[in-house]
């Protein structure tokens, strides 16, 4: 299931229409949480404590959470959570979690960012391993801390959804707080419940989630990934960036955007006509 926080202002509509007319339409579920409903994009007025605004993402959040918890628990395996500044490759992100690598993490197989954080072994009888699973990011507070950095998004499965619902968690953690950092939060959240985050290198090195092809073409390096127990691999570049890529943040491309007196929709609908090669030859 793919779900898009969003807000009922222009830009923000634009954006969410050109999501639900490119990828949002090949997800299992596609929802967009705003403050006004419009069937046609796939929006839900969708109610949280605080005002509607950047400086409360984690109300927003956390009334999502809640949402897919109550509305469709059991209905799919995996739910992505992400912005109206996001395009996603559909097809490698059914093939990732799809895939043997989270299939085993499921049942019990630590990687590299779980070993790091020295988590305990996974005890089968309980059934599927809870994921967390995203671009890790490090916070050092008492300790390192590891949290899926919230711009391309990040997932959760079935049994990770269920457990900070079960837990009762969901109503309680942090219940009152109007702060943005949603994605601290979160992987706060379940690292102090033992649950650790999965990253989303594939078997090459390269990152799925990960900021948009415009930004990645003028990056260098990223050290940082080092201090979370990830190396680097064979990469098709410098920036990570993998052949099975999911997940474009597309946020920092704002300034380009402006200065060629494009919009992000429109870079949307580009990426969409470049990957399904429907650009018509000139």
């Amino acid at each position: 299931m793919c779900m898009v926080y969003t807000v009922d202002l222009p830009e923000s509509r634009s954006n969410l229409q050109a999501q639900a007319e490119t990828w949002g339409s090949q997800c299992d579920g596609f929802i967009a949480a705003s403050n006004a409903t419009d069937h046609s994009i796939g929006s839900i007025d969708l109610v949280h404590q605080g005002p509607e605004e950047y400086g409360n993402m984690w109300q927003k959040i956390r009334s999502m959470w809640a949402y897919a918890y109550d509305h469709f628990l059991d209905e799919y395996d995996f739910f992505h959570i992400a912005g109206d500044d996001v395009y996603m490759v559909i097809e490698n992100l059914r093939s990732f979690l799809d895939g043997p690598d989270i299939i085993r993490q499921e049942d019990g197989y630590l990687d590299e960012t779980s070993i790091k954080m020295k988590a305990s072994k996974w005890d089968k009888e309980k059934g599927p391993r809870p994921l967390i699973i995203g671009l890790p990011m490090p916070h050092y507070k008492k300790g390192l801390n590891i949290f899926p950095r919230g711009g391309p998004g990040y997932t959760l499965n079935r049994a990770a959804l269920e457990f900070f619902g079960k837990a009762g968690k969901m109503d309680s953690f942090l219940k009152d707080n109007i702060d943005s950092r949603e994605d601290v939060f979160v992987g706060s959240f379940f690292q102090g419940n033992g649950i650790y985050l999965s990253h989303t290198l594939d078997r090459t090195g390269g990152l799925r989630y990960q900021e948009s092809a415009e930004w990645l073409s003028r990056m260098r390096n990223h050290a940082k990934f080092a201090s979370v127990g990830l190396t680097r691999g064979e990469y098709l570049d410098y920036a990570h960036v993998s052949e099975e890529f999911a997940s474009f943040h597309l946020k920092k491309d704002k300034k380009w955007l402006k200065k060629n007196n494009r919009t992000m929709a429109e870079l949307m609908h580009r990426y969409h006509a470049i990957l399904y090669d429907l650009c018509s030859p000139r």
